[in-house]
């Protein structure tokens, strides 16, 4: 079984009776009322081996970690609050890895204008860097609501942190803006912040592109129960991924369909807010269809591509 099987079957046996979680597992975030107040909850961690290696700078990697949080908080259209923490770590890792990666949480704090408010420190064999976050929202925006020929946006460009992944795996130096402009995509994400409030108003379903443009969207798929035509491939990527696969354009278009944790949004939106919606700085890339297929215009004809990404097992 993928990561998403094993959860489906693990989780079928909670019986969950609390009327106060009003979206439950499924969804980029759990939606609770409380106190009169819609309340946002997720989690996601960093680990060693599996997400960076020892040697990626530990500023960055603190940065991403409450990126990579906050970006679910933002694709349900809420606003981050708090964040608490918990750390598993060798004993014997040198403690300026730790100040420096602390360095990295407090930007990305002051940036997203939230709270750390505790968590845990334990030890262990393996350097594990987790995040509990809570945010809240007026109206949620969910995975479930896309209808057929609405519109399908993207809050910006794909595949440079695919690149820039591949560019610190490699231990290469630094040696063009484009190899900085990748490497920095990849450790400091760039969340759509200014999108936030206009998704939260008129989209009618989103999902934050943490495993690849085509896997998210097969969620999509699955939860509204549509297909997806990209119309405007060119759309999807930067000039520097342009350039950093300026011998192989094939890659350049893999890097931003499957590549994984950019952390913009894709959602979709009446046409009649198109306009608007790029006004902010979102690109339209296409629209939903009632095939439930995901496809893309190609030279003669559209082709069908796995709504697959990245998965754990």
């Amino acid at each position: 079984m993928n990561e998403f099987e094993r959860i489906e079957h693990w989780t079928k046996s909670l019986n969950q009776k609390d009327e106060s979680i009003k979206v439950p597992i499924g969804d980029d975030c759990a939606l609770v009322e409380s106190g009169g107040l819609k309340l946002l909850l997720s989690n996601d961690e960093q680990i060693e081996g599996h997400h960076f290696k020892r040697h990626f700078p530990p500023k960055g990697v603190g940065f991403k970690l409450i990126a990579s949080n906050v970006s679910d908080i933002y694709a349900c259209g809420g606003t981050p609050l708090w964040v608490n923490l918990a750390i598993a770590l060798p004993p014997k890792l040198p403690e300026g890895w730790m100040l420096s990666f602390y360095e990295g949480v407090s930007s990305a704090c002051e940036r997203f204008k939230l709270s750390i408010t505790g968590g845990n420190t334990a030890a262990s064999d393996t350097l594990s860097l987790g995040a509990f976050i809570v945010g809240r929202c007026d109206r949620f925006i969910a995975r479930r609501g896309a209808k057929p020929d609405e519109r399908l946006m993207l809050t910006g460009p794909l595949g440079e942190s695919r690149a820039g992944l591949e560019h610190l795996l490699a231990e290469r130096a630094i040696q063009s803006e484009t190899d900085n402009a990748v490497v920095k995509s990849h450790l400091y994400p760039d969340l759509p912040s200014k999108l936030v409030a206009f998704i939260a108003e008129h989209a009618t379903s989103a999902i934050d592109i943490s495993d690849g443009l085509a896997g998210d969207l097969g969620h999509l798929m699955a939860q509204s129960g549509v297909g997806f035509l990209i119309e405007e491939p060119e759309a999807l990527y930067s000039p520097h991924l342009l350039e950093y696969c300026r011998q192989d354009g094939k890659r350049a278009l893999k890097y931003a369909l499957f590549g994984g944790e950019d952390y913009q949004i894709a959602f979709t939106l009446p046409e009649s807010q198109v306009k608007k919606a790029q006004s902010l700085g979102a690109s339209l890339i296409g629209r939903a269809t009632d095939t439930q297929k995901l496809q893309i215009h190609g030279p003669k004809e559209a082709l069908e591509l796995p709504a697959k990404g990245f998965v754990h097992f």
